[in-house]
């Protein structure tokens, strides 16, 4: 819970800090998509189902003309919950491969997302494996991306694993991801060709939950 109090202690409202968490990274992800991708017809594939799944589906859908949706979660429930979004498909890799933008949402702790199953082209949203120990991005993505963009570079340095071991192991610089506001801003372009790969990765939910408490003290 987010707990917002007066400068003199008093509590004068409260969220629940995951749905805000939620919130401000499907917003993210919106907002940032059709920066990403190339023109044309656009079909999504999601790995994950669950509520920033969801969310973030129901985000893209009003930020890009969106085509086919298919959607993977090895858990059942969070499949069937998700079905109302697009077809659901029983394994990963055919519900990415022929996607122009891929969603991730995952608690992976291996890589859920393998570089010979993406498109040329594609674009990739990884959402993600928050905290150390998981990983959704097979470094091999990150390696071959024309373009890689994350929120929070020095928030991902300690927390977003499959950036940091990549760039431990040598595939990737930090001064190579390029910070998330230059690219909403227009200061830096995503994508040059149709055929470049690019990658985002969204690690940090606080300034949007920030935003979200700052305008309950305005109610």
């Amino acid at each position: 819970t987010c707990t917002v109090i007066e400068p003199e202690g008093a509590t004068i409202g409260a969220f629940s800090a995951d749905d805000a968490a939620r919130i401000a990274l499907a917003t993210a992800a919106g907002l940032l998509a059709p920066r990403l991708v190339a023109s044309g017809p656009i079909t999504l594939g999601v790995l994950g189902a669950g509520p920033l799944a969801r969310r973030t589906i129901a985000e893209l859908q009003h930020a890009l003309p969106l085509g086919a949706i298919t959607i993977h979660d090895p858990d059942p429930t969070a499949a069937a919950a998700a079905a109302e979004f697009g077809r659901v498909v029983g394994d990963a890799a055919t519900a990415v491969r022929d996607a122009r933008l891929v969603l991730t949402a995952t608690n992976a702790r291996d890589p859920a997302l393998r570089a010979d199953w993406v498109a040329p082209g594609a674009s990739i949203i990884a959402l993600g494996a928050d905290r150390r120990g998981r990983r959704e991005l097979d470094y091999r993505l990150l390696a071959d991306a024309a373009f890689v963009t994350c929120d929070a570079p020095l928030v991902a340095r300690v927390l977003a694993d499959d950036l940091r071991e990549c760039v431990e192991e040598g595939h990737l610089d930090w001064q190579e991801i390029t910070p998330l506001r230059d690219v909403l801003i227009g200061a830096a372009d995503a994508r040059v060709t149709a055929d470049d790969l690019v990658v985002a990765k969204l690690i940090d939910a606080t300034p949007g939950v920030l935003a979200l408490a700052r305008a309950a003290l305005k109610l």
